[in-house]
């Protein structure tokens, strides 16, 4: 009788410690991956505003070698240069006549040093070289007769080796056949001769993923490597500038599952006539890749996702996306990813710093909006 009764005891312990199967598979996907590396805040730098300033710009960018942030600021045509927290010159922009820009709204730019900053008008398709005052060294024109549309920014910077720049670019209204079209211009600031490197991949084609965003790529450079990542495929696509050798990698985000589309298309005609009310949302509901950078200090490989609202969020005009961060070694080995709040930190301020990545706090700007503060994250080993 003990026997028999020891028995059942062990048939139902069992059964209370063995899930179904739908249970198990929950419980699975929602275990967090083991990570080789972590992302961990190491300090935070502020820097002093003035009373004209906000952190809502259009054009932002930290040279994190020479320790040096700079941004346009639209409401007074001012570009600022700090070299300390404090401490910043300020140079008033012109926007017609000989060193004229043009609306600063357009325009986005990238600090090379005092004598050189790079500044991209985009509906003029022209870049600016010019000074710390404000003036225009030389113009280059990129306009193509292919209508390719040069565009980035603060948080999809332009890349530069030697005399080289180069641009992330797309075209609008060829969505039926994306394939067929290049995805990065690089300008020679020699002659202002044109190159076009690497196709956009065929996950684009007969498919219609929504809002002009979606088809806009982010690049890094690695030596003579270009690395193109879109917001809609997983696929890093590289190509050796030198040997013309191109490979592809890998660059998943824990927090995306898949990419959807918002129609498909088999002719041209089907771009026609459609809501672009809820384009727009359906857009805006999809998490996508945002942008890749390299960090050739530590070699590493930084993409940043952004993990969007739901649909039903989106139409009650909650639209800003939280975002993660996920890394990896030059092989694109993932090392891991960190989720970030939208609440705490600004999705769109996000630079690279000696120590791994600089991303601003949305929370400590609103309990204190003298001054602009950065959490600096670096990476630490786990195991």
């Amino acid at each position: 009788m003990k026997i028999y009764i020891y028995l059942i005891l062990l048939l139902f312990l069992a059964k209370c410690q063995s899930p179904n199967k739908k249970e198990n598979v929950n419980t699975i996907s929602k275990k967090k991956p083991i990570q080789k590396n972590e992302m961990v805040e190491d300090s935070i730098i502020s820097f002093l505003l003035d009373k004209q300033t906000n952190p809502y710009f259009r054009s932002a960018d930290y040279d994190f070698k020479n320790k040096v942030f700079s941004f346009i600021n639209v409401k007074n045509s001012n570009f600022y240069i700090y070299e300390d927290s404090v401490n910043f010159i300020k140079t008033k922009l012109s926007l017609t006549g000989p060193n004229g820009l043009g609306n600063l709204m357009l325009v986005k730019h990238k600090y090379v040093s005092h004598d050189s900053i790079l500044m991209y008008h985009a509906n003029k398709l022209k870049l600016f070289l010019v000074n710390s005052k404000g003036k225009i060294k030389r113009k280059y024109s990129l306009r193509n007769k292919d209508l390719y549309a040069p565009y980035y920014s603060q948080i999809t910077p332009i890349q530069t080796k030697g005399n080289s720049v180069f641009f992330p670019i797309t075209r609008e209204n060829h969505f039926f056949k994306m394939s067929a079209n290049k995805s990065v211009l690089e300008v020679n600031l020699k002659d202002n001769s044109l190159k076009y490197h690497i196709k956009y991949p065929k996950v684009y084609d007969k498919k219609f993923w929504g809002s002009q965003f979606k088809y806009e790529n982010s690049i890094a450079l690695k030596g003579n490597t270009l690395h193109v990542l879109y917001p809609i495929s997983d696929t890093v696509q590289t190509k050796n500038i030198k040997t013309g050798q191109e490979e592809n990698y890998l660059a998943k985000s824990q927090y995306i599952d898949d990419f959807k589309y918002f129609r498909e298309i088999e002719t041209k005609e089907d771009l026609k006539n459609h809501d672009f009310i809820a384009e727009k949302n359906f857009s805006l509901s999809q998490s996508d890749h945002t942008a890749i950078l390299y960090h050739d200090t530590l070699n590493l490989f930084f993409v940043i996702n952004y993990l969007r609202p739901d649909l039903e969020n989106v139409r009650k005009d909650y639209k800003i996306p939280d975002f993660s961060v996920a890394f990896f070694d030059e092989k694109f080995q993932k090392l891991g990813e960190r989720n970030f709040k939208s609440k705490k930190y600004f999705h769109t301020l996000i630079f690279k710093h000696k120590k791994g990545l600089m991303i601003g706090r949305r929370d400590l700007y609103r309990k204190n909006e003298n001054k602009l503060t950065f959490s600096i994250f670096e990476i630490k080993d786990t195991l």
